[in-house]
């Protein structure tokens, strides 16, 4: 069995996008920029497949640039911002949880005299998940609410409650008179981890007006709803193949009335804003994976939830465990055991891990269940990934005590299961993980976590078969690391 579970790195694309991208190659292939009717006809797609981008946001077509992917998405918005607003201010905000392609551009404008303000982590590897914020709410919809009935949870970004992944204290406190950027993740591309951007958009506005916006939702992006008017977002990156579209393909939302200066010159395309001839093809993928994920998100993410909660449990045979405080606290809340997803409370005990009957692994108490309390051991996995609360749906991360996450990786990989020890964008460049850091992982774990992320395509079948597999060889790879 193959079974693809490193779909926060990219994605395999659906089968209505293949079609549109050969369609796009090999007949519609003008240049836009041509004045003959082959140029016209791929300058109307284009029309239309910048609708459908700009209608999943309700936004406007003119606020919609295309790009190269979400590295140049978010390099744009970072250098296009602090070049446009710089005589105003030299002051930016942000996490130490984002992806390289916001944190190394931020560094970057550090070297020419920008001061910038790291906010400290909030989320807890190890700690009480039960306040987490309704960042996590469910989508509007029966079938979410029939999933939150049996403990699950369908997220999205629009939370107005405090939240633990970004302190909006320390946020409100590092904003200034010359701040001209906060700029903060969605959705954790290692953890999972859902900031409340509504909430932050709202807070930053109010400290000040002039400070602009920027989230970076690539990990966000069609599985959850975003509305950047609603929710005071004046710029939003994304890209086309975390949502089973085209590589090398994304779009840039710029608020209309923002200021962004434009990184490449040449033949002013897209009224100017990003020159190059527009890539059709990619462009076009991408509109027809974003209707796609637009027209089935409640199915897609429900599974993909689903998966989550069924791969925690099966964690949870294996070794995951939380402090007995938890499992107690679990227990008393729900004493019929449908909502304790997890956990023995000693490392390799076996927990509660079955429900009521015609229960889905979909599962996780509404008030939480911490993580892990307690020094990991040999035996034990740390479950960085909370059960349930602020993360997202599709991404569950684990660090397996006493073996590499590489070692642990291609072993994984001889029986046919890809998943990811970190950032795809930045794996093969060996280092610790800032955000496994940021979060308080111990450090003698920080090289032993495995991420695991679904896309449309996974199946029940896939973690079951994925957690057999752990089975058989955690025993083997810790006995041969202990040597």
């Amino acid at each position: 069995m193959e079974v693809y579970f490193d779909n926060a790195a990219t994605t395999r694309a659906f089968p209505e996008v293949c079609r549109v991208v050969a369609e796009a190659m090999g007949v519609g292939y003008g240049n836009p920029s041509s004045k003959h009717n082959k140029g016209m006809e791929a300058e109307m797609a284009l029309r239309k497949a910048s609708k459908t981008i700009a209608d999943s946001l309700k936004a406007r077509e003119k606020e919609i640039w295309f790009t190269s992917g979400g590295t140049e998405s978010n390099n744009t918005a970072i250098f296009g911002v602090a070049e446009a607003y710089k005589r105003s201010g030299r002051h930016i905000v942000t996490t130490k949880m984002e992806h390289p392609s916001v944190l190394e551009a931020i560094k970057e404008l550090e070297k020419q005299g920008f001061e910038v303000t790291y906010l400290g982590s909030g989320v807890r590897a190890c700690g009480d998940m039960g306040d987490m914020p309704s960042a996590a709410r469910h989508l509007h919809t029966e079938a979410a609410a029939g999933n939150m009935a049996q403990g699950g949870f369908l997220a999205d970004m629009g939370g107005t409650d405090g939240g633990n992944f970004i302190d909006i204290r320390e946020l409100t406190s590092a904003i200034r008179p010359d701040t001209i950027m906060v700029s903060i993740q969605a959705l954790n591309n290692e953890i999972g981890a859902v900031s409340p951007i509504e909430q932050i958009g709202k807070r930053i506005k109010e400290v000040n007006p002039r400070t602009v916006f920027h989230v970076d939702a690539v990990q966000a992006y069609g599985k959850y709803p975003i509305f950047p008017g609603r929710q005071y977002i004046d710029l939003l990156s994304a890209s086309a193949h975390k949502i089973h579209g085209p590589k090398g393909v994304g779009f840039l939302y710029v608020k209309d009335g923002v200021k962004c200066r434009p990184m490449m010159y040449g033949g002013g395309q897209q009224r100017g804003v990003r020159s190059g001839t527009e890539n059709v093809p990619g462009i076009l993928g991408m509109a027809e994976a974003a209707a796609h994920y637009m027209a089935h998100r409640e199915d897609i993410v429900g599974r993909m939830e689903m998966l989550r909660g069924a791969l925690y449990r099966g964690l949870g045979t294996l070794g995951a465990y939380v402090g007995a405080d938890a499992v107690k606290r679990g227990e008393d809340d729900d004493p019929g055991g449908a909502l304790v997803p997890n956990v023995g409370s000693q490392p390799g005990g076996r927990g509660r891990l079955g429900g009521r009957a015609g229960v889905p692994a979909l599962t996780g108490t509404p008030t939480g269940v911490p993580v892990l309390a307690g020094t990991p051991t040999q035996g034990g996995i740390f479950m960085v990934s909370g059960p349930s609360g602020g993360y997202g749906a599709h991404i569950v991360c684990a660090a397996f005590a006493g073996v590499r996450a590489e070692v642990l990786l291609h072993a994984l990989e001889e029986k046919g299961i890809y998943v990811s020890s970190g950032s795809a964008c930045s794996s093969n460049h060996p280092g610790t993980s800032a955000t496994l850091e940021a979060v308080g992982v111990p450090r003698e774990l920080l090289d032993c976590a495995i991420r695991f992320s679904f896309g449309a395509f996974n199946t029940p079948e896939e973690v079951e078969y994925t957690i057999d597999v752990l089975g058989e060889l955690l025993p083997k790879l810790r006995r041969y690391a202990a040597k």
